[in-house]
Parts: C-alpha cells; sequence; structure tokens
C-alpha cells in the first residue's frame, strides 16, 4: 500500500489480484499471447518459404508449426508435478495450428474469390489466443495451486481438471471435424 497526498493507493501487482485476473494475466501474457504470436510469425513464414497450394496445406503448415512448438516446450519445462498436467494438452499446440491455419487459409481463398476474409482472420488470431489462456490459466498458470491454504489449493486443482478435460473434448471435436472437412479444405486451391 502506497501513500501519496494522503490518498491511500494499493498496487495494480498480480499478486495483489483476485486469484482469476491473476492467473488470466499471467496466462495470457506468458503463454496465449506471446506463445501464440510467436507461432503465427513462423507459419507466416513457412506459408511464404513453401507456398502450399491449398487450404489444407496451408493448415499442415501451421500445425507443424505447433508440434515443434510442443516438443521445444516439453524440453524446456517438462518435469516436475506440474508437467503432469501438462500432458493431456500435448496436442493443443497442434489443435491451436489448426484453428489458425484453416482460418487464415480459408481468408486466403475467400479474399481470391472476391469474398470478405475479416471473420476468418479475427476466428484464426482470437480463438488460439483465448482458448491458450484460458487452458493455461487453469493449468500452467493457476494462481489457486501456489495459495497457502489446501482448501484454495484444491480449488485450484478442480479448477485444474475441468481445464484439462474441456480442452481434451474440445481438440478431439476440433480433430474430427478437420478430418472430416479435409477433402474440402483440399480443393480450395489458393492462388
Amino acid at each position: 500500500e502506497l501513500t501519496q497526498a494522503g490518498i491511500s493507493v494499493q498496487p495494480t501487482q498480480p499478486e495483489n489480484m483476485n486469484l482469476a485476473a491473476a492467473s488470466l494475466l499471467r496466462a495470457f501474457r506468458n503463454a496465449g499471447f506471446t506463445e501464440e504470436l510467436v507461432k503465427l510469425l513462423l507459419a507466416l513464414l513457412m506459408v511464404k518459404i513453401f507456398k502450399p497450394k491449398n487450404v489444407y496445406e496451408y493448415a499442415l503448415a501451421f500445425i507443424g508449426i505447433g508440434f515443434g512448438f510442443t516438443a521445444l516446450e516439453e524440453i524446456l519445462y517438462g518435469g516436475g508435478v506440474r508437467s503432469l498436467i501438462r500432458l493431456p494438452g500435448f496436442a493443443m499446440h497442434m489443435v491451436f495450428g489448426i484453428i489458425m491455419g484453416v482460418n487464415l487459409g480459408l481468408a486466403r481463398y475467400e479474399k481470391q474469390q472476391g469474398g470478405s476474409p475479416g471473420k476468418y482472420i479475427l476466428c484464426g488470431l482470437l480463438v488460439p489466443v483465448l482458448w491458450h489462456t484460458l487452458y493455461d490459466a487453469g493449468t500452467a498458470y493457476n494462481a489457486w495451486l501456489d495459495a497457502a491454504d489446501e482448501n484454495t489449493q484444491s480449488a485450484g486443482l478442480i479448477i485444474g481438471v475441468i481445464s484439462i478435460i474441456v480442452s481434451t473434448v474440445l481438440e478431439f471435436v476440433l480433430l474430427i471435424k478437420f478430418k472430416k472437412k479435409a477433402a474440402t479444405y483440399s480443393e480450395m486451391i489458393l492462388k
């Protein structure tokens, strides 16, 4: 607490915020925004170099970057008890790559067809960032797990398990949807 001109001011550091806000802020700053931005830039470079012929190949470029990112992340951050809660999310970076790659590929296809690519660009960028932030706020950056009392830690564990279950179900749904649409995406030729 700071006192300036007789007014009491509370610092706005994450440790002074409520646990949910602290978890979300750390997850967005350390994972959701930064990791997805790095993957986006790497995937766009890969697309520029290899020039995918269709939306499916566009998505594969992003999936490849996601897989490489997952491998690197597991090497750098693996180990310890917290790494156990990361295992179900192993495919998550690849799934974010599907979302980003398909939508940005569709945006490119829509633009060359004379349409408006805005909704695809927005979806391709925002969904992975938001999903990644929410998942990591419940798992890797879960402030409840760092709390001193056992009741708060138990609540954090429940939040983590729910995050893992929901994300795993969504991953399978998305992978099945992507597989079903693979032929359609392959027919969407990019110039």
